[in-house]
């Protein structure tokens, strides 16, 4: 089983409650569970992460995985590590060996760097991305045929559609065209995704207001055909 949270597309954030079920299931059916954790820093609302692996007995049945690229805005480094039980990490490193040998070497110099140094600027990035949040949450349900649940985590809004009677995917095209802004469709992340689009606000703040602006006076012309 997998399990992703802060969850990217939706930015929800899984309650103990949740997670507790889920492990039920989890030692129910046996399984092994592969827990994304990339945006474990990114929570908004007073809301907690809570690790899977943490949870009684989960730590035996977790395969925990961490990206720098999120929690130390280190995508081109493309360094990431997982944490487990012994034998799932050596059954992986047998796998590792013939497809990638070790992540470059400034790579790995650079996340030492990282988790040594000093860890005030995610709680900086945090309040920044919360900042950002709010005003794309805001602008969006400002705008007829919208609306926006308040993501609690990651740094991902996926407004519905609804209100514009077009599949994710063409209406995601629409806007390429008639907007000049890129969003990705719903449907990229599964069937259940369909009548979403996300949209990231992990950049310049002028920059996501000028986007909305974009798409609230491309929308008009939708709506008035």
């Amino acid at each position: 089983m997998i399990v992703n949270t802060p969850s990217n597309p939706t930015g929800v954030v899984f309650k103990k409650k949740t997670l507790e079920e889920i492990a039920d299931f989890v030692t129910e059916y046996d399984l092994l569970v592969i827990s994304d954790e990339a945006y474990e820093k990114f929570v908004y609302d007073d809301e907690k992460h809570i690790s899977f692996a943490s949870l009684n007995d989960m730590g035996k049945r977790t395969l925990t995985l961490h990206s720098f690229s999120k929690t130390y805005a280190m995508p081109g480094f493309r360094v990431g590590y997982a944490a487990g039980p012994e034998n799932v990490v050596n059954a992986m490193k047998k796998v590792h060996i013939y497809s990638t040998i070790c992540a470059p070497t400034v790579s790995q110099m650079a996340a030492l760097e990282a988790l040594r140094g000093p860890q005030g600027c995610i709680s900086r990035m945090t309040r920044e991305y919360d900042k950002r949040r709010k005003v794309i949450m805001k602008r969006f349900n400002e705008i007829p045929g919208f609306s926006c649940v308040a993501p609690k985590g990651a740094f991902y809004t996926f407004p519905n559609i609804g209100g514009f009677g077009m599949k994710s995917i063409d209406f995601s095209r629409w806007l390429i065209k008639n907007a000049k802004v890129a969003t990705v469709p719903g449907t990229e992340f599964g069937r259940c995704g369909e009548g979403h689009i996300r949209c990231s606000y992990a950049t310049d703040y002028d920059k996501i207001i000028e986007a909305v602006n974009r798409i609230e006076s491309s929308v008009k012309k939708l709506r008035a055909r």
